[in-house]
């Protein structure tokens, strides 16, 4: 290519440009357009707050989908919502089932699995510490997630 061909080349795109840009700008919707092609289920417009009695912000938020409660009502959910205070959890007891060949590691990712411990790295941790990692016994043992570490540690091992 000579060097006029490489000159109108980038001008024919350089023209093709500016008419994109300029139809992009020009031709996009106003504000109103926007708000009239938007979808049919827009929510309904909001009326002027302080001439409004309770019962109609109330109406007008559940038209919009919202659930409006009163201070009791939320506070009777939230009292719902909360554990018991006195210190009594819920005892989740699970059977572990240890088969031939499987590492402290593989251990530690089942007891996890079933909610009897928290993070397996600090279980595999405290079994390394307590030298008994390598003396882990097949078969299956029945374990509540009230256990400490060390109570599975000394079930699963001996």
């Amino acid at each position: 290519m000579t060097r006029k061909n490489i000159q109108v080349f980038a001008v024919g795109w350089f023209a093709a440009a500016c008419c994109i840009a300029g139809a992009y700008f020009i031709l996009q919707p106003g504000p109103n357009e926007a708000e009239s092609s938007s979808q049919a289920g827009e929510p309904t417009e909001a009326p002027n707050p302080a001439a409004l009695s309770a019962e109609q912000h109330i109406s007008f938020l559940e038209s919009d989908g919202y659930v409006v409660l009163t201070q009791d009502e939320y506070n009777a959910v939230q009292e719902e919502d909360t554990p018991p205070e006195d210190g009594q959890t819920d005892e989740l007891t699970a059977i572990l089932h240890i088969e031939q060949g499987m590492t402290s590691g593989d251990v530690a990712s089942l007891l996890q699995q079933l909610e009897m411990i928290e993070e397996e790295s600090l279980f595999a941790q405290k079994l390394q510490e307590s030298g008994r990692a390598s003396s882990i016994k097949p078969g299956q043992y029945k374990l509540n997630n009230t256990m400490s570490i060390q109570d599975i540690i000394q079930r699963i091992t001996s």
